[in-house]
């Protein structure tokens, strides 16, 4: 049989067990759901008959990369035949990058090789945590048009 102070010391003992393991279940959700905020974010649209998928990860965590600075992102672009895994690599594709309501710098996006799949990619300055707009314009050989498809970017990482 328990004593009342053993009982008490015992009751305290559980209650703080308790404590910290909720304090160590919610640092848990907290640090998965930081790194999931600070995860690459991919937005689709189909035009046509293609797939554009684009990201826009922090140029420092996207290698190869000689940057430094905290305000350059990559703009990656990956084209699919719609309602396939067949990418397509023999587009010209250019990107307009703005603060929305403001003029913007524009680039042919260059052809690479992301996650193993060919891409099109640039370095885009994005220094505000402000909405971007990325205006998106595919050529594709043979085709006598362009495409075009707009998306909205808002910065989803942590600063540096």
């Amino acid at each position: 049989m328990l004593t009342k102070e053993a009982f008490t010391s015992a009751t305290k003992l559980t209650n703080r067990a308790l404590q910290y393991i909720g304090i160590a279940w919610m640092s848990s959700l907290f640090f998965a759901a930081t790194s999931m905020a600070a995860e690459e974010i991919r937005q689709h649209k189909i035009v046509d008959d293609v797939e554009i998928v684009m990201s826009v990860p922090h140029a420092l965590d996207s290698p190869p990369s000689d940057t430094e600075s905290q305000t350059e992102h990559h703009l990656v672009i990956w084209l699919f035949r719609k309602g396939t895994s067949e990418t397509i690599d023999d587009a010209h594709v250019t990107a307009e990058v703005a603060q929305t309501g403001y003029a913007g710098s524009r680039q042919i996006l260059k052809p690479v090789v992301v996650d193993g799949k060919p891409a099109y990619s640039g370095i885009f300055l994005m220094p505000g945590r402000v909405a971007y707009i990325v205006k998106v314009q595919i050529k594709r050989s043979g085709e006598s048009g362009a495409i075009e498809e707009i998306f909205e970017y808002r910065h989803h990482h942590k600063l540096r």
